[in-house]
């Protein structure tokens, strides 16, 4: 699983190498639109955790898989997407933030303290 794999070298904060890493990331661009929740948002925090520098056009596929998933994001990965979206200083669409915080208003009573 490509999103497992990323973030195992953002755990260890390993980056195995640019060669590596496009491979990976080339990959994902390919498959993203399929991707899990939890898969996009892991992918996001680890792409912030190994502070790479992803191509702008990944970035946008995997914020529209976010649309379509916005619905079925837990509470905890709505503050790990906007720490990675920070964290890349990737700025997504209007139409993602607002999704988000509609979703993010609808279940803020869901949110622990951490």
């Amino acid at each position: 699983n490509l999103a497992n794999t990323i973030w195992s070298f953002a755990k260890l904060t390993f980056n195995p190498g640019n060669k590596t890493m496009l491979r990976l990331i080339n990959l994902l661009d390919k498959c993203c639109m399929s991707a899990s929740p939890g898969d996009v948002c892991k992918t996001y925090w680890s792409f912030a955790k190994l502070e790479l520098t992803v191509n702008e056009d990944v970035l946008i596929k995997m914020d529209s898989r976010i649309l379509q998933l916005a619905e079925e994001l837990k509470p905890s990965k709505f503050a790990g997407l906007l720490w990675a979206f920070a964290y890349l200083k990737h700025h997504p669409s209007p139409s993602i933030l607002t999704v988000l915080c509609s979703q993010f208003d609808g279940r803020v009573s869901n949110f622990g303290p951490r």
